[in-house]
């Protein structure tokens, strides 16, 4: 939210608040990692780009919010909570690289059943 509040100030916008300013995030940010991890799909080795993919994001959300001039993540002092991020995304990539290994393996027009 910090990001996206901020690059509208710079590009002279009106900035977004409260729900619209969430909903504007969570959307940027489901079609970043929808995106990002769609990479792991198109590689040979889909299960171990989605995990180097997701191992990286975490450390990356941990490691660039003040390199880009975004302040410190929040509860960052927390050890539990840094290594959950680095989780969450790892297994995001795990997820990822098993959804695409799975979509590579089956017949061409054959649809996904629910």
């Amino acid at each position: 939210m910090r990001a996206l509040d901020r690059g509208a100030r710079r590009l002279s916008l009106a900035p977004l608040e409260g729900k619209r300013l969430y909903q504007a995030t969570l959307a940027g940010d489901l079609l970043a990692n929808t995106l990002y991890y769609a990479i792991a799909a198109r590689t040979r080795h889909p299960v171990r780009t989605g995990l180097v993919l997701g191992a990286a994001a975490g450390i990356g959300a941990l490691l660039l919010p003040p390199v880009m001039g975004l302040g410190r993540p929040p509860h960052i002092e927390s050890r539990a909570n840094r290594v959950m991020t680095v989780a969450w995304y790892t297994i995001g990539g795990l997820v990822a690289g098993a959804a695409g290994r799975a979509l590579a393996s089956r017949p061409p027009g054959r649809a996904i059943a629910a």
